[in-house]
């Protein structure tokens, strides 16, 4: 057996998927969908189903659950038409909601079939904006992660640096995509849309592969250690990218942490193969 073969996408039955409504509906659930892989057609064996119930205006829906039927994970959303909506309205839950592709199962007063036609006519464009306003203030914010990452490399603390790294990457990659206006289809092709968008030969890109772990960095540089270099290239780079999009006050407290970083290359007890990487910053 060939273990390195595609798999096929998995589909479910209509009887499946009708049971299921009939589970999941009651007189205060106005509505409900299919999303996610199942709704794409890009379903594995191991894909879970994203099943959101809409419940009658006025009425709080009960929070999130999941449960399994027939060996099949099933993920139940508990929410409303507009909470959705709101969704739309702000930039970070738009851009990982609005591209997604919804299968309406249920639908008895017509709300949810206009929910839906709301999210296919969705254009970004409205919302860049906010999106610049919000990117400008993390890029400032973030720059005390800039920091403790030179202070895990100062002390040799590499769960430090991997926690530091973590976050920083996860903030760099979202404003990057918040300020390109990438719509994410889904969590699978969340890092490659942004590398995209980044340009794949991009120096952007470079940093992001290594310090996210899909690629090593340079030779005898250890694995850790070259996640948290290119996690702070990937904050210089981001900030380039950026930089129309930043105010005054906060670029130059974003700048100040890049002046940092360049003192801290002679300071810091990087070895011989990291130091001559970190030359690199200048």
């Amino acid at each position: 057996m060939d273990r390195t073969q595609g798999t096929q996408a998995v589909h479910l039955s209509e009887e499946f998927v009708a049971n299921l409504v009939q589970e999941l509906d009651n007189d205060d659930i106005i509505g409900i969908t299919l999303g996610g892989s199942y709704a794409r057609g890009e379903a594995t064996q191991y894909s879970d189903l994203d099943f959101a119930c809409f419940w009658r205006v006025g009425l709080r829906p009960p929070p999130k659950r999941f449960m399994y039927r027939q060996g099949k994970l099933i993920s139940v959303k508990m929410t409303t038409v507009d909470e959705i909506r709101g969704m739309l309205s702000r930039p970070e839950s738009a851009l990982l909601f609005a591209s997604g592709k919804h299968r309406l199962l249920l639908d008895k007063d017509g709300s949810v079939a206009r929910l839906l036609e709301e999210i296919a006519n969705f254009r970004w464009e409205t919302l860049q904006p906010v999106a610049n306003w919000s990117t400008n203030i993390w890029m400032m914010l973030k720059a005390e992660e800039v920091h403790k990452l030179l202070a895990d490399f100062q002390r040799g603390n590499e769960p430090g640096i991997a926690y530091a790294v973590a976050k920083l990457v996860a903030e760099m990659t979202t404003r990057l995509a918040l300020y390109c206006g990438v719509l994410i289809t889904s969590d699978s092709t969340y890092y490659s849309q942004v590398e995209e968008a980044a340009g794949s030969a991009s120096a952007w890109t470079y940093n992001h592969r290594i310090a996210t772990g899909l690629d090593a960095g340079p030779e005898n540089i250890k694995p850790i250690r070259a996640r948290g270099i290119a996690a702070l290239f990937l904050y210089r780079e981001t900030l380039a990218l950026l930089k129309p999009a930043m105010r005054d006050e906060q670029l130059a407290v974003a700048e100040q942490a890049l002046q940092i970083v360049r003192e801290a290359v002679d300071q810091l007890p990087f070895t011989a193969e990291e130091y001559q990487w970190l030359k690199n910053w200048t």
